[in-house]
């Protein structure tokens, strides 16, 4: 069966401007061919490869299915002897990356159901032999991704069957021991143990994959607003530190002789976010549990945890959105949602304002993304701690608006208001992750930053632009 590759590169020129400024075509001219997507199927002994054009905006919605490949742990009548593993895989180059994943299924498997003495898998020959078709061991795989990462390595993502009884012999036959071989009766309690345990290293997996993916799938914009005549605003917030609120009352009091500026800073989609969005759903989807087995799942009693994604583009609504299952606990399945979504908060806080002048601007942003994505007063403590942000200079004045005190121009003072992706945490039910709750579809994140300049010195500004603040 013939099986595409996808290649797709794009080059975009930076130029910035006073109204709006994009340096997310940096990031894909440093990463050009970064969002390469293979689909490679081995069956029988035979490689097949077919290259084909990009694919449509409305493939990649119209193919987004909730439902997994079913049988990926009970495939077929030989189930017993097959077990199905998400791996990745980094090296130099794809075919080197591919091998590498392919051997870490072999490891995981050879563990569980062949020996605990993992030795001849380190021999030199067996190492390039062990991957092979031809050995038998790896009956299929199909590399579900393929990403250019910043250091100029490739990181794929590939799913594999491994045979097992192959596996067995070809082991039997280097002269390994096979102390696990024939233990049948045990088997299938066997691979759930072993998909339990690859779950959770593909998922810390798929953090790598998207850390790399955000770099070059949404443009950084900036526009600027024309200058207003600001009117004090003096709050007493009780619950705060001090010191804060001193700050924030002498910056509201910054009237007479100042302007009021406003930054918008806009996280827009570009031509590589439905690659960059299917590839970690794609992955995802792969991990998680089909309808089979989630039923297989609950007749035996074991733990399966739910999470529900919503973005949109690809879900209709809110009641529309992805709902994915897996093998793990809630509680490890949230901190995974945690760490996924703080991704997504780095990566829109990665920015500083540079002036005409060369000075820049900056705030901590990361600090305030983390809370704005992730807190929730149901799970104080654990999420966001309000208090941290007192520490570190951060007012939370509730509803997605802080203020704080930063470099440049917000030395004074600055008052930022967020609208990016939310974490929700849910006791019983699935939490929940939204990418992004605004009604275009093209946007997925802004931040409204004002902040306040003295008039004698305005004149002195003709332009602004975004750089990166960590490269």
């Amino acid at each position: 069966m013939k099986t595409k590759i996808l290649f797709f590169v794009v080059l975009l020129a930076l130029t910035p401007t006073f109204s709006t400024v994009s340096y997310g075509q940096a990031a894909l001219q440093r990463l050009a061919g970064g969002l390469l997507r293979k689909a490679v199927e081995k069956r029988n002994n035979t490689k097949a490869l077919d290259v084909t054009n990009d694919l449509d905006v409305t493939d990649v919605k119209n193919d987004l299915d909730v439902t997994n490949d079913s049988g990926k742990e009970n495939n077929s009548t030989n189930s017993n002897d097959e077990v199905t593993l998400v791996v990745f895989g980094k090296a130099v180059d794809s075919e080197k990356a591919t091998a590498v994943a392919l051997r870490s299924a072999i490891e995981q498997a050879y563990g569980v159901f062949v020996s605990a003495n993992t030795t001849i898998l380190n021999d030199d020959l067996v190492k390039d032999e062990i991957v092979t078709i031809s050995s038998g061991n790896i009956k299929s795989y199909k590399v579900l991704s393929d990403v250019k990462c910043e250091d100029g390595q490739e990181m794929v993502t590939v799913k594999a069957t491994v045979c097992i009884s192959k596996l067995i012999s070809y082991a039997k036959s280097k002269g390994a021991s096979t102390e696990f071989a024939g233990a049948t009766f045990a088997q299938n309690m066997k691979m759930k143990e072993l998909n339990k345990k690859n779950e959770l290293q593909a998922l810390q997996n798929v953090l790598s994959m998207t850390k790399e993916l955000l770099q070059v799938a949404f443009d950084k914009k900036l526009y600027v607003l024309d200058p207003t005549v600001p009117t004090a605003r003096i709050n007493y917030p009780s619950y705060l530190d001090p010191y804060l609120i001193k700050q924030y009352n002498n910056y509201q009091n910054l009237t007479n002789g100042y302007y009021e500026m406003v930054m918008n800073v806009v996280m827009e989609s570009n031509d590589n976010t439905d690659k960059a969005l299917r590839s970690v759903y794609e992955t995802l989807k792969s991990i998680s549990l089909s309808k089979e087995e989630i039923a297989e799942y609950e007749k035996i009693g074991m733990t399966i945890s739910k999470i529900n994604i919503f973005i949109p583009g690809y879900c209709k609504s809110f009641e529309n959105y992805w709902q994915l299952t897996f093998r793990n606990s809630k509680e490890a399945i949230d901190k995974w949602l945690l760490k996924f979504i703080s991704l997504f908060a780095s990566e829109f806080s990665n920015f500083t304002i540079v002036d005409n002048l060369g000075n820049s601007s900056t705030f901590q942003g990361i600090l305030m993304a983390i809370d704005n994505c992730t807190h929730d007063d149901r799970f104080e403590g654990t999420v966001s701690d309000k208090k941290r942000l007192d520490k570190d200079g951060i007012m939370n004045l509730s509803g997605g608006s802080y203020f704080t005190q930063g470099t440049g121009l917000f030395k004074e003072g600055v008052n930022i208001y967020l609208h990016l992706p939310k974490y929700e945490y849910s006791q019983r039910e699935a939490s929940r992750l939204i990418l992004s709750g605004m009604k275009e579809n093209d946007k997925y994140a802004y931040w409204i930053i004002k902040f306040r300049i003295p008039a004698s010195e305005i004149s002195k500004y003709s332009n602004f632009k975004l750089m990166p603040k960590n490269k």
